[in-house]
């Protein structure tokens, strides 16, 4: 049997524990901290990506109930990391700059290229480009 230095323990009441036995409760309880806040974040990006489906749901029904077409131009297009357009456009006497995802691009458009897309009449800021799938 290994003796224990008397100098390594602390007396609770009649129980003699080892001094780092405090050090393994830090460790669980920052353990589960940590592991809380991940938990926390992961339900708000999900909370947070069901919303954002949903709002472009509804914009989608909005551009669905009165829509024209319309071209515009293509400003920038990221393919890495996600996808992006940014097209700027005229309705009327204002241009628009819009930033929407893309899903397929077949015509392999690029920065310059003319861009077809639907719009909401009453709103023209709602675009769906022939890039995305519900165009």
């Amino acid at each position: 049997m290994k003796k224990v230095k008397s100098s390594n323990l602390k007396t609770k009441g009649k129980q003699v524990l080892p001094a780092n036995t405090n050090n393994w409760k830090k460790i669980i309880t920052c353990t589960l901290a940590v592991v809380g806040i991940i938990l926390l974040g992961v339900l708000g990006l999900m909370y947070d990506a069901r919303i954002s489906k949903e709002e472009r749901e509804s914009e989608l029904a909005h551009i669905n109930a009165n829509f024209e077409y319309g071209t515009g131009i293509i400003t920038d297009l990221k393919s890495y990391k996600g996808h992006s357009v940014h097209i700027q456009y005229k309705i009327g006497v204002n241009t628009y700059s819009q930033s929407t995802g893309w899903d397929t691009n077949p015509k392999q458009l690029k920065v310059g290229d003319s861009i077809l897309f639907r719009y909401a009449v009453d709103s023209p800021q709602l675009i769906v480009s022939e890039l995305q799938n519900a165009y």
